[in-house]
């Protein structure tokens, strides 16, 4: 992650990271301080003023590194992970391959569907929001790393590095690419003529997380 970030120039002084090693169903949310969160206003009664997005703090950039990546569907998007625009005006879909880095804004909506077509009705092909839940196997696999960076320190414990210094370690084994040989892979649009399909996409978390961070 460090040379990752110290390719791209990310001067984020805080980074948080997790990592998962199966493909699971993940539903569209925003990724944001939960430690912070947890201490917003209680869910209202309906119709009452819900707390905003600006209530809600969010890192400045997200990642995800798939590592190992294998499965019969991988070429058809299994495991790809929907980023949303803003206000759901368009989804990216990004199709996992091993050693390929994702990278978008902090504050953007991301889901990971399972199946791929959930998310759209029969008639277009999907599953209508049929979520596969067979045990993991070896040829399911989807090995990931997931890390945020943040311009200021995620409320709660932390048991990183806390004074920004970077490790300058001399002689250790390098395990990124050189970063003039990466490759940017451009966004290819798959709008069918203009075509509009319905989609119906299923929001992580209780209602303050729900309606207040969309």
């Amino acid at each position: 992650m460090e040379e990752i970030l110290n390719a791209l120039e990310d001067e984020a002084p805080f980074v948080e990271y997790w990592s998962r090693a199966a493909w699971q169903n993940l539903d569209a949310h925003r990724d944001v301080d939960e430690a912070h969160a947890k201490t917003l206003p209680p869910v209202p009664e309906w119709g009452e003023a819900m707390c905003s997005k600006d209530d809600f703090r969010f890192p400045v950039n997200g990642h995800v590194l798939y590592l190992d990546v294998e499965g019969e569907e991988v070429g058809l998007g299994k495991g790809g992970t929907c980023v949303f625009g803003e206000g759901w005006s368009d989804v990216t879909v990004v199709t996992p391959r091993e050693g390929r880095l994702l990278r978008f804004p902090g504050d953007a909506m991301h889901s990971v569907p399972r199946g791929p077509l959930s998310y759209f009705d029969e008639e277009h092909g999907g599953t209508n929001h049929l979520i596969y839940t067979r045990k993991r196997n070896d040829k399911e696999r989807r090995g990931v790393v997931l890390f945020n960076t943040w311009q200021e320190r995620p409320t709660g414990d932390w048991d990183g590095n806390d004074n920004g210094n970077v490790s300058e370690e001399k002689g250790r084994r390098s395990f990124a690419s050189a970063f003039g040989e990466w490759e940017r892979v451009d966004v290819i649009d798959g709008a069918d003529d203009g075509a509009e399909l319905r989609m119906k996409v299923a929001l992580l978390g209780d209602r303050r997380r729900r309606e207040g961070v969309i």
